[in-house]
């Protein structure tokens, strides 16, 4: 066996970067009714992680604390919408 990779393994990659349609349809996301709630929980989850996570340097773990708890007392429905108007705001959503 030869070890010459065939000429088509040595070509350059070419990467193609999705514009909002092309996210929505593959990604199901940014979604044009804004941000889910289930979106928004997965957010303070991944916050929450943090918080638990004894890697991370403890004034991060605070970080990620106090806007968990932001969000969790903001309520999932009001930051949702925050999230999506920034989103919009920026021209993401």
């Amino acid at each position: 066996m030869s070890s010459r990779q065939p000429a088509a393994w040595t070509r350059k990659v070419e990467l193609v970067r999705l514009g909002v349609p092309g996210r929505q349809e593959v990604e199901g996301w940014p979604r044009e009714s804004g941000v889910s709630a289930a979106d928004v929980e997965a957010l303070i989850r991944a916050f929450e992680a943090q918080v638990g996570n004894p890697s991370v340097p403890e004034p991060e773990r605070d970080k990620a604390r106090a806007v968990a708890n932001a969000g969790r007392d903001l309520g999932i429905d009001v930051a949702g919408g925050v999230i999506t108007d920034w989103l919009r705001s920026i021209g993401i959503g």
